[in-house]
């Protein structure tokens, strides 16, 4: 039986170890869903999915009125009678770099199921199990071999990096799964080059505009592939390549409309890295892909990363060195194109985008092709040497084993990297809820961080909110057993001092996240 359920594989140990790791890995994707603080970002993104946009939240609750985390929590269930035609306008004002395809599919969920949260990111873990079909396919046409695409799925499943945004309610796990499906349909299309298959592609490209508008790169990478293999000269794959490209725009002219009417929310943020930092950053996040314990440089594993660097370097080698031109090729443009693309200027000029990995996803899948090339290639062939190929197998089972590991550590824990700006939103929880009455204060500074705290802080908590530069009255304090103003401005947190005469006694400073006591 696990022979006909995975093919290609050359004897029962690899289909049981297969089978385990592919378990493994989907029961990962469904396992405490809801535990992990819901971070700023999804809970921005729930808001639009709810067809409310940031200004009615400012204007609503933000006016120094006495609220309870209740009311914010308001904003992330659908408003009923905007509809689907709301989310897309919420979209549209808010935040128009957002394909709106993941948006309207989790309002529908969310009128489903009645839990947010478990909506919203139940649905991200659902769209991460299509990364496998496509990824097989994508290894069938990379290496005509479904031996490479079953280890590549066992890598994937188990991959801390892939777990991390499988569990988030973000469209960055479909993103993945439409990276692969894409690329498959176009070494197909090369190969076949029949007009239906051109057709799939193309659809494939514009539906990856509609999930994320980073797919402009992937389709890109596409073209650059296209045009380096058929040595700059216009051939039928160049065409039909050019054709895909400009009706798959054409289709997504409805959101590019909306895009040009609003470039001028379009940011990266900003950021200044030097290039020695950049390069550790980035050295921690490709290690994040085999083994992820959310440790930094100062702990003892900090070792293990230029091991697990120069495991990809000789993958890079053995892809050079072992794969014809066409799939050699295909992986380095995929995994080189989007990162060069978008680090380079972040490098040179700043910006927080550079430095923010959900964005290089592509780049991500490209090395764990590569790794699986490697690992499949010393399997079957070892060059004629046993050792080889025994010292490949303990290689590919401790890669498998540090995933699985660092995924069972992710799972127990309450935040992660990837939270950001709301990383220390447990502990401000924790630390408020333990009082009797507590008074919480906060403003609009910090694009609401607020937002995505409430779903952590108990009933008894009072939220007071405030649009800087507005104050709270004097005696604010009256009637509670402890205040704590939150995530407020510099400029704020003085006016406190001076204006009011209030004195602030700091109880968390870790950027992003800051959390005083009013003494």
């Amino acid at each position: 039986m696990l022979k006909s359920l995975f093919p290609g594989l050359p004897n029962p140990a690899y289909r049981i170890l297969i089978l385990v790791v592919l378990v493994l890995g989907i029961a990962f994707r469904f396992i405490n869903l809801d535990h992990k603080v819901f971070w700023k970002d999804e809970a921005y993104s729930l808001l639009r999915v709810s067809a409310y946009t940031k200004g009615e939240l400012i204007q609503n609750e933000f006016d120094g009125e006495l609220i309870q985390p209740s009311d914010l929590l308001k904003y992330q269930i659908p408003n009923a009678d905007r509809g689907v035609q709301g989310t897309l306008t919420s979209l549209a004002t808010d935040a128009p770099m957002h394909s709106p395809f993941y948006f309207v599919v989790t309002r529908f969920a969310t009128q489903l199921t009645g839990n947010p949260i478990l909506a919203s990111r139940g649905l991200a873990a659902f769209f991460s199990l299509l990364i496998f079909p496509a990824l097989y396919w994508l290894c069938l046409e990379l290496f005509h071999t479904s031996f490479t695409g079953w280890i590549a799925i066992a890598l994937v499943a188990v991959s801390p990096f892939q777990l991390v945004y499988a569990q988030e309610a973000r469209q960055y796990s479909l993103w993945a799964a439409v990276t692969l499906f894409s690329s498959a349909a176009l070494l197909r299309a090369m190969r076949t080059e029949k007009p239906r298959d051109w057709i799939v592609y193309t659809g494939a490209i514009a539906f990856g505009f509609y999930t994320y508008l980073f797919s402009i790169l992937v389709a890109a990478s596409h073209h650059v592939y296209v045009w380096l293999m058929d040595g700059l000269r216009i051939r039928r794959n160049l065409i039909f390549t050019a054709l895909a490209a400009l009706i798959s725009s054409l289709l997504f002219i409805p959101w590019i409309l909306v895009i040009l009417n609003s470039l001028e929310r379009f940011s990266s943020g900003s950021t200044s890295l030097s290039l020695m930092n950049f390069v550790r950053l980035w050295a921690r996040f490709f290690s994040y892909l085999v083994f992820d314990l959310q440790l930094g440089y100062d702990d003892p594993f900090r070792y293990g990363i230029p091991v697990i660097l120069l495991l990809f370097i000789f993958c890079a080698y053995s892809v050079i060195r072992h794969l014809p031109a066409r799939a050699s090729g295909f992986i380095l443009i995929l995994t080189l194109f989007p990162f060069l693309t978008v680090t380079i200027p972040g490098v040179l000029f700043g910006g927080l985008r550079a430095a923010t990995p959900r964005y290089f996803i592509p780049t991500f899948l490209g090395v764990q092709l590569a790794l699986a090339f490697t690992i499949s290639h010393y399997l079957i062939n070892g060059q004629g040497r046993a050792w080889v190929k025994r010292m490949w197998e303990i290689i590919f089972v401790s890669i498998l084993s540090a995933g699985v590991f660092s995924c069972v550590v992710n799972l127990q824990s309450d935040t992660w990297w990837n939270k950001y700006a709301s990383y220390y939103d447990a502990d401000v929880a924790e630390i408020v809820n333990a009082t009797e009455r507590p008074l919480l204060i906060s403003s609009d500074s910090t694009n609401v961080g607020i937002l995505s705290l409430a779903y952590l802080l108990d009933d008894h908590v009072t939220l007071q909110l405030f649009t800087e530069p507005a104050l709270p009255e004097e005696n604010m304090g009256d009637g509670y057993s402890d205040v704590f103003v939150f995530n407020v401005s510099n400029s704020y947190r003085r006016a406190l001092e001076t204006e009011r005469n209030y004195q602030l006694e700091t109880i968390i400073k870790s950027r992003p996240t800051r959390l005083w006591k009013l003494e």
